[in-house]
């Protein structure tokens, strides 16, 4: 009886551990499976990201490529719209500037000197800035001597890097303008107080014949050229 009973007991233990075993058994076999299981997601996902988009992402993003190419147009034309739109404006400025500039219906301009003034070519000198005539005088010389540094000094500060660039670089022209000088008479025949700080002078160049204002501007104590509206052969 009791050799039955022990069987008994020891085969119930031997049991146990079987099952026990068993389910250790399985519990890895489950994690193996996930490990290859995870193994296999995180490889497909590094697949597709190294694989090209689907198509309507491929889409997409070939749309979202060309609004931003064409909002990139947009801005640079709206850029350059302003651009032109500034520039329309100053020259609007500028055409009712010189239409208040102009003579009323009926009014005369006068002409501010009893006589035209002729400046010959032997009276160019180098007389400063203190007055427009002196001014003008100043530039005529300069130009007949070429000296570049005293032709931009009688240009207003803001249009002397520009007059400077439009001065002749080859010494075949620069020749030709001094020669040109030196054969030069010029005529001061009206003069006009536009402001306290503005005066025109109407010239008639010798070989020219056509009269041409210059406008002269006090920048500084000293009276200015502006060189916007020179003569051609002055340039």
């Amino acid at each position: 009886m009791r050799t039955s009973l022990a069987l008994i007991v020891a085969a119930g233990l031997v049991g146990g551990l079987v099952l026990q075993h068993q389910r250790h058994v399985q519990v890895r076999n489950e994690n193996t499976a996930l490990s290859a299981a995870a193994a296999e997601i995180e490889r497909l996902e590094a697949e597709l990201a190294r694989e090209e988009p689907a198509p309507q992402v491929a889409a997409e993003i070939a749309q979202l490529r060309e609004q931003t190419r064409e909002l990139l147009k947009l801005r640079n034309e709206v850029s350059r719209l302003r651009r032109l739109k500034a520039d329309l404006e100053a020259e609007k400025r500028e055409h009712a500037r010189l239409v208040a500039l102009q003579p009323q219906e009926g009014e005369k301009a006068k002409p501010g000197y009893e006589q035209p003034i002729k400046l010959e070519k032997t009276a160019f000198a180098d007389q400063g800035l203190l007055t427009p005539e002196a001014t003008l005088q100043t530039f005529l010389w300069a130009m007949r001597e070429w000296d570049t540094n005293r032709l931009v000094h009688c240009v207003v500060l803001g249009q002397r890097k520009a007059f400077h660039e439009r001065l002749p670089r080859s010494p075949r022209e620069e020749a030709r303008k001094r020669q040109l000088f030196y054969t030069l008479s010029v005529e001061l025949v009206a003069r006009r107080e536009v402001s306290p700080d503005t005066v025109q002078i109407g010239i008639i160049v010798e070989w020219l014949g056509d009269r041409a204002p210059l406008t002269f501007r006090l920048e500084e104590q000293e009276w200015r050229l502006d060189a916007a509206r020179i003569p051609l052969a002055f340039q």
